[in-house]
């Protein structure tokens, strides 16, 4: 049986904006233990979705537990579809991943699984040969707690590396709430400056940030945090999804049409 999208997952991830590093697409850690589906994005079906030559649901990432590895991510193929670890095919078991593995899904679809901080339970998934999920190039898999803390800043180990963050900038999740940590000061749409502020999670609007202040000339460090645009996936609850690859469904692996149906 393929894996089951969880309509509500995405409910708290938010896109995270940084001066002279990109955008990310954070997607806090789910209490209730739940999967991440990596799939085609027309096919509707995925909650990290991606147009490129992968299937429907394709894989899926869920922490696990070990003796040797303790809690870590684990990825396993899905519907018989093709994963590559470091250049080797995944079996239907899967595989726990480890700092620094290549995996491959597509052609036009590969990762980068980065642990740049071994204090924190937070992962990085840096996409490769021009992917993007939404307008995001890397995905944040953002530990709970303070334990998860994601670091930006220009020293060894920051999750995010920003070469000009003298201070660094932590960001955590708790309860509900997004909270931003910085010794230079954080300052948000125009409100006071402090060393930690708490946000909802994810913001309503489009939140502004600033951390530091105008040195030599240049301005205070730059971000922004907005509510993603990722699209729930469309199955409905409950139901029981196809272990077929998306071919097997009619579906052109490319764009997700049926084939010879035009695209619009």
């Amino acid at each position: 049986m393929a894996a089951m999208p969880n309509r509500s997952i995405a409910s708290n991830w938010f896109e995270l904006s940084v001066d002279e590093a990109g955008q990310f697409l954070v997607c806090p850690e789910p209490v209730d233990g739940a999967e991440l589906v990596i799939g085609h994005l027309r096919g509707r079906r995925a909650d990290l979705p991606f147009l490129a030559d992968v299937g429907a649901q394709h894989a899926k990432l869920d922490r696990r537990s070990g003796l040797r590895t303790g809690e870590a991510w684990h990825l396993t193929p899905l519907g018989g579809e093709l994963v590559l670890l470091d250049g080797l095919a995944v079996g239907s078991e899967g595989v726990t991943l480890t700092d620094g593995a290549e995996v491959e899904l597509a052609v036009n679809l590969s990762f980068r699984y980065e642990l740049p901080d071994p204090g924190s339970t937070t992962a990085i998934l840096r996409l490769g040969r021009g992917a993007t999920c939404g307008d995001s190039t890397a995905i944040v898999l953002l530990g709970r707690g303070p334990g998860g803390r994601l670091r930006l800043g220009r020293k060894r180990g920051c999750h995010i590396p920003v070469p000009r963050l003298e201070e660094e900038l932590d960001l955590w999740i708790e309860g509900r709430r997004l909270i931003l940590h910085s010794a230079s000061g954080v300052q948000h749409n125009g409100q006071l400056e402090e060393s930690e502020v708490g946000l909802p999670c994810p913001p309503p609007r489009r939140v502004d940030v600033s951390v530091g202040k105008v040195k030599d000339g240049r301005p205070p460090f730059a971000l922004c945090i907005a509510a993603t645009q990722i699209e729930a996936p469309t199955a409905s609850s409950g139901a029981i999804l196809s272990d077929e690859p998306a071919a097997a469904e009619g579906l052109d692996a490319t764009n997700g049409e049926q084939p010879g149906a035009d695209v619009k």
